[in-house]
């Protein structure tokens, strides 16, 4: 059975410390839980901050990154564009798992997972 994946970059959830409850954020139900987390970010101008303060965020509350989803959010890109994911890799230790193209709805998720082992 695969790990419980659970995103928290922007993407499906909506973010990290999102509310999700009176004094309840989306980072609680992760902790509570213990979930391995699969950090989604969304490539443009400001990624690598919020990629970074993100993984710091997640390993301040014990848990795990298995890694990271690049979801490019234009069909253009930028300088930003192409340099978050290779600026990412160099100051974090969570994989980049894949990215996704500008409207791509799907992603294999075993074709994922198999990228995790």
């Amino acid at each position: 059975m695969p790990p419980h994946l659970v995103g928290g970059g922007g993407q499906g959830v909506g973010g990290w410390e999102v509310p999700i409850g009176p004094g309840r954020n989306f980072s609680d139900m992760a902790a509570d839980f213990k979930l391995p987390v699969l950090l989604v970010i969304g490539n443009k101008l400001g990624a690598i901050n919020h990629a970074l303060l993100t993984l710091n965020a997640i390993k301040e509350r014990g848990l795990e990154c298995l890694g990271i989803v690049f979801n490019n959010v234009k069909d253009e890109w930028d300088t930003a564009c192409v340099t978050n994911r290779s600026m990412v890799e160099e100051f974090s230790d969570a994989p980049i798992l894949g990215e996704l193209i500008h409207g791509q709805d799907y992603m294999d998720m075993d074709v994922l997972l198999e990228r995790l082992h």
